[in-house]
């Protein structure tokens, strides 16, 4: 292939989406020659095929636009959608993932790209590569490094780390392959850290390009004391599925849990606090443990 891109496929899944954002997004992934897979999880049935004739009409053949009669099949369940056809045709490399507010950066994209080829070429095992994700208002993200883990000598700015964001990671095909899907039935949350995990215990390590910066905002605003970003606010529902999913995750992977649950009660509690609105997170939060020690799984919405 003549454009280096071309090797790598990206896929959005939409909600809802900004509609001028999701074409400037899209745009910018075409100008790269990135081959776009869109799928589209939006409830509505008449709005799903307002999105697919806008998005034929502005980019003609030029994307790959999928969707489910169903609705919202969940965030996990679209992601192998793509993935799954992306491995399929055989002719990528990997896939790059991206939240549909991504806002799309070249220079990030090109050092994820070129790390990838470094660790490829020095044969070191790749779970997964993810940019280094920023607030829009510059302070970046909290990343669970593994001490002692830069790569070699001039790979400073790669860590290897916990846990990747899907949002800007590249996942290649192999790790597809060898490692299987996310896990669908966990809907939403807590995907991209069962799948981290599942690659580190497979010995894939998953890393992080401090190089690779792109602003990201997560949930609905931050919990802010004296000056310091602690931790995001997420809208009520999201901490059922976060402590759910991680509790299935850890016994899906045969580690104990009662250590996360304490400290995601103690995140929850101070994010109740400092919201003024500590019932609902807390009402969400027990369901979510009641459910993942249950092993109940799936949307919250087919569980009441």
């Amino acid at each position: 292939m003549g454009n280096k891109y071309e090797e790598f496929a990206a896929c959005i899944v939409l909600y809802n989406p900004d509609w001028k954002h999701l074409i400037s997004a899209i745009s910018e992934l075409l100008k790269l020659g990135i081959p776009t897979f869109i799928f589209d999880n939006t409830e509505d049935a008449d709005q799903r095929k307002e999105i697919k004739a806008a998005l034929q009409n502005s980019f003609k053949q030029n994307i790959h636009l999928f969707s489910s009669p169903e609705g919202n099949i969940g965030l996990a369940a679209a992601y192998n959608f793509v993935a799954k056809k992306v491995v399929q045709t055989g002719i990528y490399q990997g896939l790059f993932l991206f939240d549909q507010d991504s806002i799309i950066n070249k220079n990030a994209i090109e050092s994820i790209v070129k790390s990838y080829s470094e660790l490829l070429a020095s044969n070191a095992p790749i779970g997964t590569i993810s940019g280094y994700p920023i607030r829009k208002n510059g302070v970046p993200y909290r990343i669970r490094h593994l001490s002692g883990k830069n790569i070699r000598n001039n790979q400073d700015s790669l860590l290897q780390v916990k846990s990747v964001p899907s949002s800007y990671s590249l996942i290649p095909t192999l790790t597809f392959k060898q490692i299987g899907y996310f896990e669908e039935d966990f809907f939403i949350d807590c995907i991209d850290g069962n799948y981290s995990l599942r690659c580190r215990k497979e010995g894939l390590p998953v890393y992080i390009d401090k190089n690779g910066k792109f602003t990201h905002d997560v949930g609905i605003g931050d919990v802010i004391i004296f000056g310091k970003h602690l931790f995001p606010i997420a809208n009520d529902y999201r901490y059922y599925y976060q402590i759910r999913n991680i509790i299935l995750s850890k016994k899906r992977n045969d580690e104990k849990y009662l250590k996360d649950i304490l400290l995601r009660f103690v995140i929850v509690l101070i994010t109740a606090i400092y919201t003024i609105k500590p019932f609902p997170k807390i009402k969400y939060f027990i369901k979510g443990v009641l459910h993942g020690i249950a092993n109940k799984s799936g949307s919250l919405n087919q569980l009441r």
